[in-house]
């Protein structure tokens, strides 16, 4: 088999349409700088689009052709090579999907614009519904000859590379593989392929087998370390602090790290550690409200109230229609009796945050606490409830469901 029939088959096309396409040099050469004020509208669009679920939008806004002129950059490929791995890219890139997925009807939110290296690139954060953190990079371009802004590419802070680095270690082991005399059912490809069976099947000791079985050099490509830290997360906080052990023995340096020793440190529960992993995130990162509202409540934890609320207040100013970094302040304020205060935030949150008066009430019942029993019964609640606020439920359907907990 040729490299560039293993090429092709690599992205998914028939290696007899690679002919019908032009090759026209590479675009990454001819880029300029993407204007702010041109790239927020669409910045914006594509952020609300991973909000509801359309991937079909965000793959629209991928500039295939930059995309994969940075996949095949450096791989010292042939002109027809390029050309093939360039027509694959425009069948076959489904990067939204991605997105989507891992997103999974969590928060994305757009934090700031920046550049790196020339390039303009869209800082946005993810939490899953699981409360993972991970932060992304569009990288925005211009289609080329025109004044359309596109994404040329993603980067994952968790896997510290672009997603067109990850993709172009796959193509990199399938061809070395085919350099083997190996086909693409053989080597990495195939262990990759046996991963997701046994992901499926739950068999999580088969997949740790699986990946201790390759070779050094296949164990550090991010391609690998992202599959097998994917997989090795459904297995429980075990096999994933595992998988992260591994990644940090490869990569010990780049921005994968710095989250993953985050996520380790917030499974151990080891505030101590959180607090220093949270310093590292927001350093390269370059500050985030929501790393502020995390190192606020991790230092209440330790003890240290007068230091962690300053900075949990901060963050609710910094991104007040952030409904979730709400609660953990109004839980310090209920606890400590502030009482006028925690009123005040409560229609914060309602008028600030998004969140109905019916789901705050419901949401205070389900917080039993002495603590929370007396705000309930104070002055300052009853405010709060007379101006329109607390649950729709009777008095006695609340005593029922606050009794049976």
């Amino acid at each position: 088999m040729s490299r560039l029939t293993t090429l092709a088959r690599a992205i998914a096309i028939p290696a007899a349409c690679i002919l019908l396409f032009d090759a026209c040099g590479s675009r990454e050469s001819r880029t300029r700088p993407v204007s702010e004020d041109a790239a927020l509208p669409v910045v914006r669009a594509l952020v609300a689009s991973v909000g509801t679920g359309n991937r079909e939008y965000f793959n629209s806004l991928i500039d295939s052709s930059a995309f994969s002129d940075r996949v095949t950059r450096g791989m010292g490929l042939s002109v027809l090579e390029k050309m093939a791995a360039r027509m694959g890219m425009f069948d076959n890139l489904d990067i939204g999907d991605f997105i989507v997925d891992e997103v999974d009807n969590g928060s994305y939110t757009f934090l700031r614009f920046h550049t790196v290296e020339g390039e303009t690139r869209a800082l946005v954060r993810v939490i899953t519904p699981s409360g993972e953190l991970n932060y992304h990079d569009l990288v925005l371009s211009y289609r080329r000859g025109t004044n359309d802004v596109a994404v040329k590419d993603v980067f994952i802070y968790g896997t510290g590379a672009p997603i067109s680095r990850i993709f172009a270690s796959l193509i990199e082991a399938i061809l070395a593989e085919e350099e083997k005399g190996n086909g693409t059912d053989e080597g990495l490809v195939a262990v990759l392929d046996s991963m997701t069976e046994c992901a499926k099947r739950g068999e999580m000791d088969k997949i740790v087998s699986l990946y201790r079985s390759l070779p050094l050099e296949d164990r550090a490509r991010k391609m690998t370390l992202w599959v097998y830290l994917t997989y090795s997360s459904l297995g429980g906080p075990e096999y994933y602090k595992g998988a992260i052990d591994e990644y940090l023995s490869h990569h010990p340096s780049d921005t994968g790290a710095a989250i993953l020793r985050f996520r380790k440190v917030m499974l151990e529960e080891n505030n101590g550690g959180a607090i220093a992993a949270i310093d590292a995130l927001s350093r390269i990162v370059g500050g985030d409200p929501y790393l502020d509202y995390l190192r606020g409540g991790t230092m209440v934890a330790m003890g240290d109230t007068a230091g962690g609320a300053p900075l949990m207040k901060k963050a609710i100013a910094a991104e007040p229609e952030f409904a979730a970094i709400y609660w953990s302040y109004l839980d310090l304020l209920v606890a400590q009796g502030h009482h006028a205060e925690a009123r005040d935030l409560l229609r914060q949150l309602e008028e600030k945050g998004g969140i109905s008066r019916q789901e705050i009430g419901g949401t205070l019942l389900d917080r039993t606490s002495s603590a929370y029993v007396r705000f309930r019964s104070s002055r300052e609640y009853a405010s709060w409830e007379k101006s329109g606020g607390g649950s729709s439920e009777s008095g006695v359907e609340k005593k029922e469901r606050v009794g049976s907990r």
